[in-house]
């Protein structure tokens, strides 16, 4: 009925880009629509995943963050490593019986 878009006429649109407070919360609006604005800032770009690196939270890609993997997996001791492949070998085998039906 036109409502809400006179009341926006009032009120200011927002344009793109432009961050209002509403209830203690920040939103920003990105493409044409409304997000809160802590969701805009903590979402990665496609390919990047977010990782505290050396205490800080930075986006790094996705092969930077196997490569860090693979460092931390070889600084470990032999036992640690035998240690974590027995428990990953013990869940599979309960995610197999959770997973299998009877016939």
């Amino acid at each position: 009925d036109g409502r809400h878009y006179k009341m926006w006429d009032t009120r200011g649109r927002m344009e793109e880009g432009d961050i209002r407070w509403w209830e203690g919360r920040a939103y920003i609006k990105v493409n044409g629509k409304v997000i809160t604005y802590n969701y805009h800032v903590a979402r990665p770009p496609a390919g990047c995943v977010s990782r505290v690196v050396d205490g800080q939270l930075k986006v790094i890609t996705r092969t930077e963050n196997a490569y860090l993997n693979s460092q931390i997996r070889k600084a470990k001791s032999p036992e640690v490593k035998k240690t974590i492949h027995l428990l990953n070998q013990i869940t599979r085998k309960i995610n197999e019986k959770q997973t299998h039906r009877p016939q």
